[in-house]
């Protein structure tokens, strides 16, 4: 599971959720919405690394496994940790192979 490190950046930099998604242009409620998924479109990331003046890789949360990668998807970035986190996103693919016309 993709932990999001935003709320430790807000922090070390005084920055509550709200500025942060003032800073996005949107709403703080959307704000905590992103932080609550598996996975960010890129456009997202690259929005909440912008406003943090941070790099998309500080955003998420470091593991100490042999595994470590990200994995774009149908626009959509995933962080892999695990054979289990690879397998997940596996399925995703195959799942949108078989079902082109629902969008995740």
């Amino acid at each position: 599971m993709t932990k999001w490190r935003v709320k430790e950046i807000c922090k070390e930099k005084g920055i509550t959720l709200a500025v942060l998604a003032k800073r996005m242009d949107v709403t703080a409620p959307s704000v905590t919405q992103y932080l609550q998924s598996e996975s960010m479109s890129s456009a997202t990331l690259i929005k909440i690394a912008d406003a943090l003046g941070v790099k998309i890789d500080d955003l998420i949360e470091r593991n100490h496994s042999n595994i470590s990668g990200f994995v774009d998807v149908n626009g959509r970035i995933y962080r892999i940790n695990s054979k289990e986190d690879l397998g997940a996103v596996l399925s995703e693919i195959d799942e949108h192979d078989n079902h082109p016309e629902v969008s995740k």
